[in-house]
């Protein structure tokens, strides 16, 4: 029981790691400025494999259990790219804050789908906590009251279900013995196979600050992935997928910083129930 403790404890400090890291890919992302998130996705990847090729040649490509984990790593791949893709686009038209917020609704269906999934289950009174950060949500995204931003504000919110089963297939392969480097890695190579035919045709010269922006993309992803693929395996992705909300504090600290972006009061408003959310879950399961 006490090295279970342990365990989940590092489990949470990788989570809050990660909070930072995931949030300096937005910022990084959102520096890119208009560029295409396609074409940001194939050179945040192209970075992501260049780091990790020679981990890759030295320990070999190959892995065990291809028959048992290629399907859930074929569908890792494809519902990350989505996630990263409609995340990008996001970036490029609402605050950092406010994208991340919502994408933090994630855990929801991370329980979810974890129960579905993996068969985890979780009691019936986070329905109450999840209807607190619902309600939140709609705060943020105001619906009737701008409808330039409604749009992207849903498709954050179509991210943060693509990404919940997304982790969920990250926690699967880790139970099969796949975890870390190798799942990024492959992410990353079929990022840049599916990114590439776009680029080809659509490629848009990039300055020496969207390059660099695209670099750190790319690095931050990486490190993001490392800590996130590690955590998931340590712990029941209901108990931990909470703690990514600390990421929030980065998005909104480092928005101001970079971008002088400040969410307006009722937005506030909704970040606090979505913290509301995450602390009464915390206060619950630590009783």
């Amino acid at each position: 029981m006490k090295n279970e403790n342990v365990v989940f404890k590092k489990a949470i400090i990788l989570m809050i790691i990660c909070g930072f890291t995931s949030s300096m890919v937005s910022i990084c992302a959102k520096g890119g400025g208009e560029i295409s998130p396609i074409q940001k996705l194939f050179f945040q990847n192209i970075t992501v494999v260049a780091f990790g090729l020679p981990f890759m040649i030295k320990n070999g490509f190959c892995f065990q259990n291809k028959n048992k984990v290629l399907i859930p790593l074929l569908l890792r791949c494809v519902f990350g790219v989505l996630a990263a893709t409609i995340s990008f686009y996001c970036l490029q038209r609402m605050l950092v804050a406010d994208v991340n917020m919502l994408l933090e609704i994630s855990p929801i269906f991370t329980a979810i789908f974890g129960f579905f999934m993996l068969k985890e289950r979780f009691p019936k009174s986070n329905w109450i906590f999840y209807s607190f950060a619902l309600f939140g949500c709609l705060l943020i995204i105001k619906p009737g009251t701008n409808n330039v931003l409604l749009v992207p504000a849903l498709l954050c919110i179509l991210c943060a279900i693509i990404s919940s089963v997304d982790l969920n297939l990250l926690r699967i392969l880790g139970k099969k013995g796949m975890v870390g480097l190798p799942v990024i890695f492959y992410f990353g190579l079929f990022s840049i196979l599916v990114s590439f035919p776009w680029v080809i045709f659509n490629f848009v010269p990039m300055g020496k600050l969207q390059f660099l922006s695209i670099v750190g993309i790319g690095v931050f992803t990486l490190l993001t992935q490392i800590f996130l693929s590690y955590a998931y395996t340590m712990a029941p992705s209901g108990r931990i997928s909470i703690y990514s909300y600390v990421g929030i504090l980065f998005c909104g600290i480092n928005g101001y910083i970079f971008f002088k972006e400040i969410p307006d009061k009722i937005s506030l408003v909704g970040y606090a129930l979505i913290i509301f959310t995450a602390a009464g879950l915390y206060i619950r399961d630590n009783k």
